[in-house]
């Protein structure tokens, strides 16, 4: 029954569904395993095509959203810093979001160097960790220039490199810099201590994937072994949170 689907030769296709609801709730792997009857080693060679399934839904999602409610024109993106087996290696995850209905367009991930007093640790164990950063942002945008085109507003916090990506690939678009503002307890830390916050979206997705994707969290013993594990993580959970937020949003218009 599944010989022209992507799932042929799987023995266990009916734990995908389930697989994609419980990675993108928090739950880890081992977990997932346990609470699904199967080997650990199964959940991990299912979380490799569960995300490039997922990556390529995505896309066909963003593409199908802006057919039948119309084009996005106002984008925030900011960096998430996580890590890759320690604190001495460093992971920036860049996230673009739709400011108007905090839709997931994409997300890139790349290493970059360790700071502040960790740099020199960092140094001396594992050498010098060259900053893949802006190559990776440089990415993202050249999709995003695609895939989003009619962006007229975009809005950032103040990183020295945003101004140079955003001229680069949306040159004709108004790119507004705010000033960062201390975090607030709430939201994994991502949401800020402030009455009216203008990056509240890409905020509080930035929360949401602290809260919602393990390997994530603030305080967690879940790390990253490998960056595009990573981002296979990242995809699953953006397709659950792009599929709720359509959900909410035909609602609204119904009302």
């Amino acid at each position: 029954r599944a010989t022209f689907s992507p799932n042929y030769r799987q023995k266990k296709r009916r734990i995908n569904h389930r697989l994609l609801v419980l990675l993108s709730m928090g739950m880890t792997q081992r977990d997932a395993a346990r609470f699904l009857h199967v080997d650990r080693k199964t959940i991990a060679r299912r979380l490799e095509f569960l995300g490039t399934k997922a990556r390529q839904e995505n896309l066909q999602f963003i593409e199908h959203f802006q057919q039948v409610h119309g084009a996005i024109t106002e984008l925030q993106f900011d960096d998430l810093i996580t890590i890759e087996h320690t604190k001495c290696k460093p992971v920036s995850l860049t996230v673009a979001v739709d400011a108007k209905t905090r839709l997931i367009i994409d997300t890139v991930a790349a290493q970059i160097p360790a700071s502040g007093h960790l740099a020199a640790i960092s140094r001396k164990k594992y050498g010098k960790r060259p900053d893949l950063s802006r190559k990776a942002r440089a990415q993202l945008f050249a999709k995003l220039a695609c895939c989003v085109p009619d962006v007229t507003h975009i809005a950032s916090d103040q990183h020295k490199d945003y101004p140079r990506v955003v001229k680069a690939y949306f040159p004709g678009s108004e790119h507004t810099c705010y000033k960062s503002i201390k975090g607030s307890i709430s939201g994994q830390g991502e949401l800020k201590k402030t009455g009216f916050d203008p990056l509240f979206s890409i905020n509080h997705t930035l929360a949401m994937l602290r809260a919602k994707i393990c390997r994530l969290f603030r305080r967690t013993w879940n790390t990253t072994k490998r960056i595009d594990r990573l981002l296979d993580a990242v995809d699953i959970y953006t397709l659950m949170h792009n599929r709720n937020i359509l959900k909410n949003h035909v609602k609204l218009k119904r009302c």
